[in-house]
């Protein structure tokens, strides 16, 4: 405590006794000044030395002022000793210490400072924890609902004294050699099973032996090949086996990823306790199911016997009953609670003889069947009534009760006329056939469905009913299912007398005697045509959802492309003659690119539906402008004629989109003919359809666009995958299998149907749906504008992209700006946060990879809420309106983009701000 060259015998000794002391000794001053410390204190604080003169509480707590529960501050107030159990940290570590206070006044009573004594109590704390852990586990193992219920609870209640962040149950499945896993929370790893093998767990598991490793023994064990490696490696794993009723059935496991120390052998004795009582809950709960399940299958088949049925006791009180019989009481208009009544009670109508066939059978153990005419409330129920002996010790001691109602027999008759009724009303397609396969009976429905009449049936043969899309094997394969008493189910396509295509779900079972031996069979079909059309809609819808994922991706990096192209083009035309060769030729690249924007925005139209810009567009113009196109690019070999009504109406669309629709499907109809000769019609009109229809239009005015070919068409499976996205019947070196793909995403975002027929050697029509605007007569076209707007602010540009970096420095220093320019947005910000009003405008790309441009807009608005700033995007699906309003975004302006477009892009934006 003190250097013992200026201490007497006297005080050496008590300073040797303190030191001996294993607890805590702190003399401090009424200021809270440690004044002296024994060895204890000096070995559990060592990394805060030296502790005297320091204040007690920055020793403790590092606290600049008491802990609110300190002793030695209640103390000073009261003259007393106090004492407080502190949470304090003792050599690094986390613990829990009894803190006593003890005044020290003098011979005046006058308070001149205190005594600290600190026991260390975290064995005890935690002993006293565990034991509360222990009846918490035993408690959760009796209230919890289900097994996993069970683990969950468990984990949480375990994880106040060890370390379960990883913690899961494995179960053992000897027939896969599979681990599945139940219950699984762990940092790193992602399983619901796993193969057993060579793995700590199987090891656990086939060894019946708990297992306590650290990540060196883990690696030995690797390296002997004792076990394999399986997942992340920890620091430390402990498992221990799972017994159920003397079984080993698994593994409870916890691991740390990051304290090697986390588990020794007292948490292997708490994990060891808990698995026994996860086994014990397991094998409780496994009880209780198949008690339940006893208990259920008992009442279920109880209870599926459709007669009434109950039981009596020797003193006729009623002890059981089954639904049919509450169902039959109902019926009766009678009580439903019958358990516990005496027999005349439930049925006050029943006559003294009744009674005594009860009792006779009791006394001579004897079954009676009887028949019984019931008249309640004016209504006639017919039953047949048996009564049976339960024996106990050879003694009848219950009766057994079993009541069928017959009424329905005497009532055949109407039942069948309603069932007649029922069948010629029903939607379904019905037919009966005689044993030998003859139609004897049509309803009204097969009629309307198939067009085929039901006085030409009738005593035809099944034959009659057949669909030529199916082979002799298909049909003679449902005459055996059917002929050997199954019944056959099945979907059946049909080709009606009009041609149109008709789907049905079709069943067909055996009608059978009383004998057992098949009278007749009944076919039953649902007609599921229109749903059929509906699931294919759904699945093309989904297939294009799919391709539109990898166009936005495509897109995006292909205007990056071009806006490089287009931005080095300008300022090139910046520093050329005019009219010379080179600007002709740049001129070109620049027309070029134009096509390329709209080809872009046409592979966007797969990612984004239908955001392609639209405009009011007088589709007969266009039509007839891809026609000459088309005349011009096809074979003379292949004639087109047209049938194009002048003045058929407007769409909301535009003209690229109509081309694209032309083209792909000319194209394919013309690699469609043989030897590239025959006739392609395109036909233009304006249709009103006045109720939903086949194609699965809405009511509304339509424009009808048909293209028709003469080639060799398509069958039935080829026509279901033409829109296939890179499906194709066309050599490699002719097609990529995406034209059609592009023309269903076009008309799908002009919010219309296309419908495709086509049948092996009679060529294929495409009809295609768009809805019909309304526009007025006279009409403001857009005019593009080409004015260059200059400026004298300064621009900090930030794209990650180092060429388009150099187009946007150029091109906005080429309009008079002052240019800061980074490929960096992390460096954009530090620039900005340096001097943030050297800056009049920002402009950022959004996708980049260090920080996107919307987060850089956000770190921007908490430095300077008004500079304005403008967002660059080549394409991204997930920049929504709403993200760039919450950021306050004052523009965006789409890649690849002109320098008139962003000059006036720049000044709108700039002079927004100063209004």
């Amino acid at each position: 405590m003190n250097d013992p060259t200026n201490l007497t015998n006297e005080q050496l000794v008590v300073e040797h006794i303190l030191d001996a002391i294993p607890a805590g000794i702190n003399i401090i001053d009424t200021n809270f000044t440690i004044l002296k410390v024994n060895k204890w204190m000096q070995e559990n604080f060592a990394e805060k030395q030296p502790l005297i003169g320091k204040k007690c509480h920055q020793v403790s707590h590092d606290l600049s002022a008491p802990h609110s529960s300190c002793p030695t501050m209640r103390a000073l107030k009261s003259g007393k000793v106090e004492s407080s159990i502190l949470q304090i940290e003792l050599q690094s570590e986390s613990a829990w210490v009894s803190v006593t206070s003890f005044p020290l006044k003098d011979e005046k009573q006058d308070l001149y400072g205190f005594i600290e004594y600190l026991v260390d109590i975290s064995d005890k704390k935690k002993d006293d924890q565990l034991q509360q852990v222990v009846l918490d586990i035993s408690n959760a193992v009796h209230s919890a609902t289900d097994t996993v219920d069970l683990i969950r609870k468990i984990r949480e209640i375990l994880g106040q004294v060890i370390d379960t962040s990883n913690f899961f149950v494995a179960l053992y499945d000897k027939e896969s050699d599979t681990l599945d896993l139940p219950f699984f929370i762990d940092e790193k790893d992602e399983f619901s099973s796993f193969p057993a093998g060579k793995t700590l767990t199987a090891r656990v598991i086939r060894t019946g032996s708990p297992l306590l490793v650290k990540e060196e023994e883990i690696a030995e064990m690797i390296r002997v090949g004792l076990v394999d490696q399986f997942g992340s490696t920890s620091k430390v794993w402990m498992g221990v086996p799972l017994t159920v009723q003397g079984e080993i059935v698994g593994a409870l496991v916890v691991q740390s990823y990051t304290s090697r120390n986390a588990y020794g052998e007292r948490e292997l004795n708490i994990l060891k306790f808990v698995s026994e009582q996860i086994g014990i809950a397991i094998e409780r709960k496994q009880t209780e199911k198949k008690l339940r399940q006893s208990e259920i299958q008992y009442r279920t088949t109880l209870n599926s016997i459709q007669d009434a049925i109950h039981v009596v006791d020797a003193k006729l009180y009623v002890i059981l009953a089954n639904n049919s019989l509450i169902e039959w009481n109902k019926i009766l208009g009678l009580t439903e609670k019958v358990c516990g009544k005496y027999i005349n009670e439930i049925y006050p109508f029943l006559s003294e003889h009744v009674i005594n066939e009860y009792k006779h059978v009791l006394d001579t153990g004897e079954m009676l069947k009887t028949h019984e005419t019931n008249i309640i409330d004016g209504k006639v129920y017919y039953t047949e009534t048996r009564k049976m002996p339960m024996f106990q010790n050879d003694h009848a001691t219950q009766v057994l009760t079993i009541i069928r109602d017959i009424t329905s027999s005497r009532q055949h008759e109407v039942e069948l006329a309603r069932l007649a009724a029922a069948v010629e009303q029903t939607g379904e397609s019905v037919v009966i056939l005689s044993k030998e396969g003859k139609i004897e009976y049509v309803n009204p429905a097969y009629e309307r469905i198939t067009g085929q009449l039901k006085n030409e049936l009738i005593g035809q043969s099944a034959a009659a009913l057949k669909s030529d899309l199916y082979d002799a094997a298909f049909y003679e394969s449902i005459w055996q299912t059917i002929s050997s008493g199954l019944t056959w189910t099945g979907h059946v396509v049909y080709i009606t007398r009009d041609g149109s295509r008709h789907e049905e779900d079709v069943s067909i079972s055996p009608i059978f005697n009383e004998n057992g031996i098949i009278e007749n069979y009944v076919s039953v079909g649902r007609d599921v045509t229109r749903e059929i059309a509906m699931q294919k809609q759904l699945a093309q819808a989904q297939k294009m959802e799919a391709i539109g994922t990898l166009a936005g991706g495509i897109a995006h990096d292909f205007n990056n492309i071009l806006a490089s192209i287009i931005g080095f083009s300008q300022l090139s035309l910046m520093q050329i003659p005019a009219g010379s060769k080179i600007e002709r030729n740049i001129q070109n690249i620049l027309k070029a690119c134009d096509r390329a924007r709209e080809l872009t925005q046409q592979i966007l139209l797969y990612s984004r539906g239908d955001d392609q810009e639209k405009q009011p567009l007088q589709i007969d113009l266009v039509v007839k402008e891809a026609i000459k196109l088309l005349k011009a690019s096809l074979p003379s070999t292949i004639t087109i004629t047209q049938d194009i009504q002048k003045g058929a109406g407007f769409i909301l669309g535009n003209a690229t989109q109509i081309h694209q629709i032309l083209m792909n499907l000319a194209t394919n109809a013309a690699h469609a003919m043989p030897e590239r000769k025959g006739r392609i019609t395109i036909t233009l009109q304006q249709k009103d359809m006045p109720e939903k229809n086949a194609e699965l239009l809405e009511p509304g005015s339509y424009i009808q666009l048909v293209v028709s070919d003469t080639g060799h068409g398509m069958t039935e499976e080829i026509r279901e995958r033409i829109f296939d996205p890179f499906f194709t019947t066309k050599p490699s070196d002719m097609g990529t299998g995406l034209g059609l793909s592009v023309v269903l995403g076009i008309v799908n975002g002009l919010h219309g149907h296309i419908n495709v027929t086509s049948r092996p050697g009679k060529g294929s029509t495409f009809t295609i749906y768009i809805p019909q605007i309304n526009v007025p007569k006279n009409r403001d076209a857009s005019v593009r504008q080409t004015t260059l707007a200059n400026g004298t602010e300064t621009i900090l540009f930030i794209d990650d992209e180092a060429d388009l970096v150099q187009i946007g420095e150029e091109m906005l220093k080429s309009l008079g700006y002052n240019v800061v320019a980074t490929t960096s947005s992390r460096e954009g910000l530090e620039l900005f946060k340096k001097k943030p009003h050297r800056f009049n405008l920002i402009i950022t790309d959004q996708t980049m990879p260090e920080m996107t441009g919307l987060t850089l807009a956000k770190n921007i608005r908490e430095i300077d809420s008004k500079i304005p700033i403008v967002l660059c995007t080549g394409f991204s699906e997930t920049l929504t309106a709403s993200d760039c309003s919450c950021l306050s975004i004052n523009n965006m302006i789409a890649k690849p983009f002109y320098l008139d477009e962003l000059s006036c892009l720049i000044r709108d934006v700039l002079e927004k701000k100063t209004h």
